[in-house]
C-alpha cells in the first residue's frame, strides 16, 4: 500500500513448498502438521523468517473431507476409461456431482478456518489482525510481512513510474547538475553498491543493480531503482555505458527497455580537477562564443562534444558547396579532425585539452571564422558577382586591356578570397571594366546602326524600291529592322560585328534582289493561238562586293603600282561576275 507494487509470495503448506519459491512466503499450518497443537513450536520456527504464519483451527472434517474428495476423483478418472453399462455410468456422475458438492463445501470451510487461524510474523501473533473476512485478513497482515521482509524499503519516499524517470534524465532546469544536492539514503545505498563491485573489478550492469535491490533487504521495485540509477546519473555520481558513454537521451531510451538492461553498465564518475573542468569550459565559450551551461564535469563534456559534433556538421555544409567555392576544400581536414574529437568520451576532453584547444582556436581565428564571416555574409554577394561578370562577359574582353582583367582573373584563382583586399579590387575593377565595355558595346551599336541607316538610305533610291507600294517597301526592309533590332539586343561586340557582316554580306544583296523581284512587271499574256509563253526575264542576282574572289597574292599595298596591280584583280572579279549576269552590292 505504500507504494502501490505487487509483491510475489510463496505458498507452504505444513512445511512444504508449493510452486516457486521467492523472498516471501505464506504458511498454512493444517491439523495434520506433527506439531499443530504446539504453537511455541511453531512460533519459534517461524521466529526470523520473512514468512506469514496461519494455523488453521482443529477440524478433523476438514482433513478427513479432503482426502475423501482426492480419493473420490481418482476413482472417478480411473474409472471412465473402457465400455460402461448405463447403471454404472450414472453412479459415476452422481458420484462426480457429489464430489463437486464437497470440494465446494471444502472452500466454504476453508475460508471460514482462514478467518479464524491465529496469523504469526517473526515467532509473534498478529493479534491487532481480529477474525474476520479472510482476503482482508491476509492482505492487512501482508503489509507487515513485507515491511518485515524489506526493512530498506523504507529508504524510498514517494511513487515511481515512467513519467518520473523521464523528468529526472531530461528535465530543462537541470534540478540535478549543479552538484549541491544531498544524497538520499536509498542513493547512498546504490552508490555503495556499485562502488564496491568496482573496486572488486566487478562490472555492474542495470540488470545486476535492479535484482540487488529487488531481493532481501531492499524490495525495492523495478522502476524506483532505475529511477534511482538515473538520478545518480544527472547527479554527476555514476556513468552509463553500453558500447558507447550514454547521454541522457539515449541513457533514457536504454532504461525503458528492459531487454537493454543487461548490456548497460554502471561505473563511478571519474573524479577530476576543477581547474580542467573550468579549462573546458572556458575553451567552450572562446571556440563557440557562448557559454557552457553545465556544472558537473561530465555534462560539461558532454555539452562540449555536443558542440564539437555540431561545428562538424556545419562544416560538411559548407563543405558541399566546395565545387562552386574551391577554396572551401581546405577547411575539409578540420573538419575531419574536429569531428574525430568530438566522438571522443568526456574523459578524454577533459584530461586531453591541451592536445587540441590550441589548435582549434588557431584554426578558428585564421580560416573558419573568416571563412563562415564570408560565405554567410555580403562578401560572398560580392564574389559570386564578380565571378559570373567573369564568365558571362568574357567574349567581350578581347577588347580590353589584359591589365584591367588581371584583379578579376586573381579573384577567380585565389583560395583565400575572404582575407586581403583581393575582393574589393576585383569589385572596383569588374566596375570599371563593365563601363568601359558598356561604351564600346554604345560606339558599336553607333556604328552599326549607321551602316544600317546608309544602307536603307540606298534601298530607297533605286527604282526597283521605289516602284514598289507600301507593303512591298517594308518587305524589302524587314531584314534591316531584324538586323537593327538585333544589334540593338546584343550584349557582346563580337556579336554586333558578326550580325551587321551577316546583313551585308547576304542580306543587303538579298534585298536588292527582292526589290528587282517584287518590282518586275507581271508575265506578259500567251497570244491567242501560240502554245507556249514567253520565258520571264531572269532575276539579277546580287553578289556583296566583299564576296568578291580576288585572285591578287599581294599581302598588302606599299606603292601605287601595287595598287594598280590590285585594282586590276579587283576589277577582273567585278567583270567575271557581270559576266555571268549578276550585280555587285557595295
Amino acid at each position: 500500500e505504500g507504494n502501490g507494487q505487487d509483491y510475489t509470495y510463496a505458498r507452504k503448506l505444513d512445511d512444504h513448498l508449493i510452486g516457486r519459491d521467492a523472498d516471501l512466503a505464506i504458511h498454512v499450518v493444517t491439523t495434520d502438521h506433527p506439531n499443530h497443537a504446539e504453537l511455541v513450536t511453531l512460533a519459534a520456527q517461524n521466529t526470523g523468517k520473512a514468512e506469514l504464519l496461519a494455523i488453521l483451527p482443529a477440524d478433523l472434517r476438514l482433513v478427513n473431507d479432503a482426502r475423501l474428495f482426492l480419493k473420490t476423483q481418482k476413482y472417478v478418472l480411473q474409472s471412465r476409461g473402457g465400455s460402461l453399462d448405463e447403471s454404472r455410468r450414472a453412479i459415476l456422475v452422481e458420484r462426480e456431482r457429489q464430489n463437486s458438492l464437497r470440494r465446494s463445501a471444502l472452500q466454504a470451510l476453508c475460508a471460514e478456518l482462514m478467518g479464524k487461524a491465529p496469523l504469526y510474523l517473526n515467532g509473534s501473533g498478529l493479534t491487532d489482525i481480529g477474525e474476520g473476512e479472510a482476503r482482508n485478513r491476509f492482505a492487512k497482515a501482508s503489509q507487515a510481512l513485507i515491511s518485515f521482509a524489506y526493512p530498506s524499503l523504507r529508504m524510498l519516499r514517494g511513487c515511481y513510474d515512467e513519467k518520473i524517470l523521464t523528468k529526472t534524465l531530461l528535465d530543462a532546469d537541470d534540478l540535478f547538475a549543479a552538484g549541491g544536492q544531498t544524497l538520499s539514503e536509498a542513493e547512498q545505498e546504490v552508490i555503495t553498491y556499485v562502488m564496491r563491485n568496482q573496486n572488486n573489478g566487478e562490472r555492474t550492469s542495470v540488470e545486476e543493480v535492479l535484482r540487488n535491490f529487488g531481493r532481501r533487504p531492499y524490495g525495492w521495485y523495478p522502476m524506483a531503482v532505475l529511477t534511482l540509477v538515473a538520478r545518480l546519473f544527472r547527479m554527476g555520481k555514476v556513468e552509463l555505458r553500453n558500447a558507447e558513454l550514454l547521454d541522457a537521451r539515449t541513457a533514457l531510451e536504454g532504461l525503458k527497455k528492459s531487454r537493454q538492461h543487461g548490456g548497460i553498465r554502471v561505473r563511478m564518475q571519474e573524479q577530476f580537477d576543477p581547474t580542467k573542468v573550468s579549462a573546458l569550459k572556458r575553451f567552450f565559450q572562446d571556440f563557440f562564443d557562448r557559454v557552457n551551461v553545465a556544472t558537473d564535469p561530465r555534462s560539461v563534456a558532454q555539452l562540449t562534444s555536443e558542440a564539437l559534433a555540431g561545428e562538424a556538421r556545419d562544416l560538411e555544409v559548407l563543405l558541399d558547396q566546395a565545387g562552386r567555392y574551391s577554396f572551401l576544400n581546405q577547411i575539409r581536414p578540420h573538419a575531419d579532425r574536429i569531428n574525430i574529437i568530438a566522438e571522443k568520451d568526456y574523459a578524454y576532453l577533459l584530461n586531453h585539452l591541451a592536445d587540441f584547444s590550441d589548435e582549434f582556436q588557431d584554426v578558428k581565428d585564421d580560416l573558419l571564422a573568416p571563412v563562415k564571416s564570408f560565405m554567410h555574409g555580403p562578401q560572398r554577394q560580392t564574389y559570386d558577382d564578380v565571378l559570373s561578370y567573369l564568365r558571362e562577359e568574357e567574349a567581350n574582353f578581347g577588347e580590353i586591356d589584359p591589365a584591367e582583367l588581371e584583379p578579376l582573373q586573381l579573384l577567380a584563382a585565389s583560395q583565400t578570397p575572404f582575407r586581403g583586399t583581393v575582393l574589393p579590387t576585383a569589385k572596383m575593377a569588374a566596375a570599371k571594366i563593365r563601363n568601359l565595355i558598356d561604351a564600346m558595346l554604345s560606339a558599336e551599336r553607333t556604328t552599326a546602326n549607321t551602316t544600317l541607316d546608309q544602307r536603307e538610305s540606298q534601298l530607297r533610291s533605286i527604282d526597283d524600291f521605289i516602284k514598289l507600294d507600301v507593303p512591298g517597301q517594308d518587305q524589302v526592309l524587314g531584314k534591316t529592322t531584324e538586323a537593327r533590332e538585333a544589334i540593338t539586343s546584343a550584349r557582346f561586340v563580337s556579336a554586333i560585328r558578326d550580325r551587321l557582316s551577316r546583313y551585308t554580306s547576304q542580306e543587303y544583296p538579298a534585298q536588292l534582289a527582292l526589290a528587282a523581284r517584287l518590282a518586275a512587271p507581271p508575265p506578259a499574256p500567251v497570244p491567242p493561238g501560240q502554245k507556249l509563253a514567253p520565258p520571264p526575264a531572269p532575276e539579277p542576282t546580287y553578289v556583296a562586293v566583299g564576296r568578291l574572289k580576288v585572285a591578287c597574292s599581294m599581302p598588302f599595298i606599299a606603292n601605287e603600282t601595287e595598287l594598280d596591280e590590285w585594282l586590276a584583280a579587283l576589277r577582273k572579279a567585278v567583270a567575271d561576275e557581270l559576266l555571268k549576269g549578276n550585280r555587285i552590292s557595295l
